[in-house]
């Protein structure tokens, strides 16, 4: 998926794999952390629904200024919500973060 994407999301797999459809807007979106390089949310949205077809994806890199670990994701109909533990370095916990993404703009 991140592949030929560039940057860290293509070089570096953080783990902590999210997927979900968005019903509304009928297409999928992925997301992953990336900290190896840099703090990164990796978001891909597909323009399709159907798995068996060959969709596209839109893939995006959202840089953070921490350790953007255990992320989960809730689609509404006014946006996608990220929410992550917040870690400077490895071990020293910031807090919870809460993010909105606008699903108009993907």
């Amino acid at each position: 998926l991140w592949s030929g994407f560039g940057g860290s999301c293509a070089s570096n797999n953080g783990g902590d794999p999210i997927v979900q459809f968005d019903k509304i807007n009928k297409r999928w979106v992925v997301m992953q952390i990336q900290y190896s390089g840099g703090d990164y949310l990796c978001i891909a949205v597909s323009n399709g629904d159907d798995w068996s077809t060959n969709f596209t994806w839109n893939r995006y890199a959202f840089k953070a200024s921490t350790l953007t670990d255990y992320p989960k994701m809730g689609i509404w109909t006014d946006g996608y919500y990220v929410t992550y533990n917040a870690f400077k370095g490895f071990g020293t916990f910031a807090g919870p973060v809460i993010c909105a993404f606008n699903p108009a703009n993907y």
